[in-house]
Formats: structure tokens, C-alpha cells, sequence
């Protein structure tokens, strides 16, 4: 697998990306939300994290994603901030874990007008309560067959937020499979292994080493099963994912300790892991610059 550090792209991601990730949804909403005239009250939204108004935070947030159509069709409001704020209410939704949201949330499924990047998060969001799980987790593994595996060529105008939105699908699949283990997900990642690059490529190994060290005799079980091209590049993408030397030793804790459950072809698979993980300590000792600290 083609997979290389393009820092003039990673600056480019950054900056599009550091404001949002320095506030929470909460604070993101709140922000966005200023000086608009809307047509319902969002009073409810302040005493967010309130257990004794938890009501009115959720038809506050409820009226924000009725009202999406509405958001969408102002004039006065960049594209991506209308989109920015309905993600927003549906992660300060998801952040009620009752059985009235997940009515709502169920609810919201059935309804259209939704922009892309909203969608993804509504599907997973309903996946990960079993809300419709086959369908959603379709919709997310549909999402990402269709980018195309170079984000990074110029003609695309809007390649930084098109990055996003595939990492965004790509983060929510991988938390899907850490929740209940799914085999059909894990079968599509490691596909979309052997064809990521640039900065998705970066951000799929975090990923994909996080779901190996969570769910470790899964991942082997599958992965002993895969074909050797396959093996090749996952394990290199898990050996791309590798920032750190606590990284690492979590992985091979994680892989020593997975080796002693496992007999034969998964066996096998587990040395050859553990060989690169060795082979990338040993390039750290001989070059100490190729590690963050």
C-alpha cells in the first residue's frame, strides 16, 4: 500500500479542522448559532448537561434538526456551518443515553433531507443503538466504497472537507466494530486497505491499530483468514499507525498475549505482526528522529 506523510495536505487539514476540534459540540453549536433569527427557542441549550432539565435540552436540540430544511436554505450562512450545526445538535443528542432519544433518533432515520456528512453520523448513531443496524451500517460501508482512492487531486475543489467526511466514515465504522465486533465491517477495512492514501491513509492506521488492540482475537481470527495481499496490507497499515513507543509496546503486549490463545494459521499471523512491530522498534534505535515522542 502506497502510503507517504503529505505535510503540505496535513497543514491544509489542519487548519480546516483546528477550530472545530478545539470546542465541543456544545460550545461549536452555541457559536454557530449566534446572531441568527430562528423560529423556535434554544434557550435550553444553556443549561446543557443539567440532569434536572434534560427536557428542554432535548426538544432544543430536537427543534434544531426538524428545522435542518430551514438551516440549509439560509443564504446568509456558509455551507459547510449550516451542515456543521445540525452534526452538532445530533451529537449533543447522542449524548443522552434514554429510551425517549432513541425513539427520536429511530425517527429521525426515517426521514429525507439530509446532507451527506449528517446522514453518515444519523446512520451511526442509529447503528451503534440497533436502530435499523443492517440498514445504517450499509448506508456507512456504501458511503465509503464510493470515494475515490486519490483525495488529494487538485481538480477536486473540495478535497479537504471530502477527506473529512471520509475519515469521519471511516472513525465511525471502526467504533461500530469495537461495539459488537462485526465481521462484514472489518472484511471492508481491511479491503479499503489496499487502496488508501495520503492523509486517509494516516488516519485509517490509527484507527485500524486501535481496533486491533480492543478487539485483538477477532482481528487475527479474520485477518488468518484473508488473503496474503491483504495480510500484507493491513500489517502495514497497523505498522504505519505506530506514532509512539507506547503504541507500540501496547501492541505487542496485545499480540504476545493474543499468540497464546491462538494455534496455527492465526498463529502465524500473529508472529508476522509481531516481527514487523520488532522491525519497527529496531528502526527506531538505529533512527531515533523516525518516532514521535
Amino acid at each position: 500500500m502506497m502510503m507517504r506523510r503529505h505535510l503540505g495536505f496535513c497543514l491544509l487539514w489542519l487548519c480546516l479542522s483546528s477550530q472545530a476540534a478545539a470546542q465541543d459540540p456544545l460550545d461549536q453549536l452555541l457559536k454557530s448559532l449566534e446572531g441568527m433569527t430562528l423560529p423556535f427557542d434554544v434557550s435550553g441549550l444553556s443549561s446543557l448537561g443539567d440532569p434536572q432539565d434534560y427536557k428542554k435540552q432535548i426538544e432544543a436540540v430536537t427543534e434544531i434538526l426538524d428545522s435542518r430544511e430551514g438551516i440549509h436554505s439560509r443564504t446568509d450562512v456558509d455551507d459547510f456551518e449550516k451542515t456543521q450545526i445540525v452534526c452538532n445538535a445530533l451529537h449533543l443528542l447522542d449524548e443522552y443515553d434514554l429510551p425517549y432519544v432513541q425513539e427520536i433518533i429511530g425517527r429521525l432515520s426515517e426521514e429525507e433531507h439530509w446532507k451527506r456528512r449528517e446522514r453518515a453520523l444519523l446512520a451511526y448513531l442509529c447503528a451503534k443503538r440497533d436502530i435499523q443496524y443492517d440498514t445504517n451500517v450499509t448506508y456507512l460501508l456504501e458511503s465509503l466504497r464510493s470515494y475515490e482512492a486519490d483525495l488529494e487531486s487538485p481538480e477536486n475543489r473540495e478535497v479537504a472537507w471530502t477527506v473529512r467526511d471520509l475519515c469521519d466514515t471511516l472513525s465511525y465504522l471502526g467504533d461500530i466494530f469495537i461495539l459488537n465486533g462485526d465481521p462484514g465491517i472489518l472484511d471492508e477495512l481491511f479491503a479499503y486497505a489496499s487502496i488508501a492514501f495520503g492523509y486517509p491513509a494516516e488516519y485509517f492506521s490509527e484507527r485500524l491499530t486501535g481496533m486491533l488492540l480492543k478487539r485483538p482475537d477477532l482481528f487475527v481470527s479474520f485477518l488468518a483468514r484473508s488473503r496474503e495481499k491483504t495480510i500484507r496490507d493491513v500489517t502495514n497499515s497497523i505498522v504505519f499507525g505506530i506514532r509512539n513507543d507506547s503504541v507500540r509496546k501496547s501492541i505487542e503486549e496485545t499480540l504476545q498475549n493474543a499468540g497464546e490463545r491462538v494455534e496455527g494459521r492465526e498463529k502465524e499471523v500473529v508472529a508476522h505482526l509481531r516481527a514487523e512491530v520488532e522491525a519497527l522498534r529496531q528502526q527506531w534505535v538505529r533512527e531515533p528522529d523516525a518516532t514521535n515522542p
